[in-house]
């Protein structure tokens, strides 16, 4: 029998990247392989190195790109599209070190 646990309908991860491909897919690689499987919003910072491409195959990972590169901006509209009462925002590459605010 096998057990299929549902999203965390109380969390959204929202990450923000600009050219960081591969940070941003190993960090792709550790939340999606969560349990709990929370909602995933990737907001791209007109990348160059094709992340939101790469980003947007994850299954159950959103992907938003902006036009232009809106530094820590971005994260407005992650937050403002994510669900639940609580929104996470890991910064890619930083391992379990994390943005305290």
């Amino acid at each position: 029998m096998m057990i299929q646990l549902m999203a965390d309908p109380r969390m959204t991860v929202v990450l923000i990247t600009r050219n960081r491909r591969g940070e941003l897919l190993r960090t792709l690689d550790r939340m999606t392989s969560l349990p709990e499987r929370p909602p995933i919003i990737v907001v791209d910072n007109a990348s160059s190195d094709r992340s939101a491409e790469a980003a947007g195959r994850y299954p159950g990972v959103r992907v938003i790109k902006a036009r232009e590169n809106l530094g820590a901006v971005a994260r407005n509209f992650g937050v403002r599209e994510g669900r639940g009462s609580s929104r996470r925002l890991p910064r890619p590459g930083l391992g379990d070190r994390q943005d305290p605010g």
